[in-house]
């Protein structure tokens, strides 16, 4: 029984890392296509990456410059948006999306936001999640350490400077972990898609006989609000509101 146990866990981690190579080299092949100028094919070799189950900030990058270099512009978009969301601090991605959505046929101008709203947002979206956990993991042990070395000490000066230190490292750590917990909170509230067609009817309600409100282009970014049969409600930046059909988009 144990040598079926032990030999089926070898095969499962052979296997593993067998199907992690394999992703490897396709998204080094991929890298190589695209070096070569050749963007259908660093497509199709970044898409099969995915295919495996493998999915990070690299390959949604990566498949997004190719898009960008295809003049795809929901495409690019889409998965700038998806590197994005994985590493909101990634200052290439955030310059790529910026360059991809200058192809975008919509301008649509957000509603402001109340300064302390915005300032917290941005600062929360700074660093990536995993940066502001690891920030808040080494601040804890660094208060728990500077505490005891405070509680160790007799001379005035050093548990003065001991105490200091236990009270910015434990600010730090409870400051790194709201902001670890903002973001995760704005990333799972906001169910934003992107239009793919190259032009669709948004209306009053979710049917295509009522009221047609405006028309929006590929690229454009939009929150999904709810949805009914075939229709979703939408809401764009600026606060307009309608229904379209839900296959006219794709959720981040």
């Amino acid at each position: 029984m144990k040598t079926t146990f032990f030999s089926t866990l070898m095969v499962i981690i052979i296997s593993v890392n067998a199907y992690s190579q394999a992703a490897d080299s396709l998204f080094v092949a991929g890298n190589n296509a695209y070096a070569q100028g050749n963007y259908k094919e660093s497509l199709r070799l970044y898409e099969k990456v995915l295919d495996k189950g493998y999915m990070s900030e690299a390959v949604y990058f990566n498949l997004a410059n190719s898009h960008y270099k295809l003049n795809n512009v929901a495409e690019s978009i889409y998965f700038y948006e998806k590197a994005k969301k994985l590493d909101p601090s990634d200052p290439a991605i955030k310059n790529n999306l910026t360059y991809a959505e200058q192809m975008r046929v919509d301008e649509i101008e957000a509603l402001p936001q109340p300064e302390v709203k915005e300032f917290t947002k941005e600062t929360a979206l700074a660093l990536s999640l995993t940066s502001w956990s690891w920030i808040a993991i080494i601040s804890g042990f660094l208060a728990f350490g500077s505490f005891i070395v405070y509680f160790l000490r007799s001379k005035t000066a050093q548990k003065r400077l001991f105490f200091t230190l236990f009270v910015t490292f434990s600010f730090t750590g409870l400051a790194s972990h709201l902001m670890a917990s903002t973001q995760e909170r704005i990333i799972q509230n906001s169910q934003y898609a992107i239009i793919f067609p190259e032009e669709i009817k948004v209306y009053a309600e979710p049917n295509p006989k009522s009221e047609r409100l405006f028309m929006l282009h590929e690229g454009t970014k939009v929150s999904v609000e709810s949805e009914f049969n075939e229709f979703s409600k939408i809401k764009l930046k600026d606060g307009s509101t309608g229904w379209t059909r839900s296959s006219y988009f794709k959720e981040l």
